[in-house]
């Protein structure tokens, strides 16, 4: 770092803090989405789209 506390152009960036989703490079994470057929992804996607209209809907109210 330089006196400034700002991180030089060699230093490696520190790990992103994801909390509860868990790291991005997760092993369990990468296999679980690697068996998933893409007509399940497209399920959740459409699930968490459902959800997510729910919740806007109960927010207006």
């Amino acid at each position: 770092m330089d006196p400034e506390g700002r991180r030089t152009a060699d230093e490696p960036s520190p790990p992103p803090d994801l909390g509860v989703a868990g790291r991005l490079d997760d092993e369990h994470l990468i296999a679980s989405l690697r068996a998933m057929s893409m007509g399940e992804r497209l399920e959740s996607g459409f699930e968490l789209c459902e959800f997510a209209s729910q919740l806007a809907g109960s927010a207006r109210q």
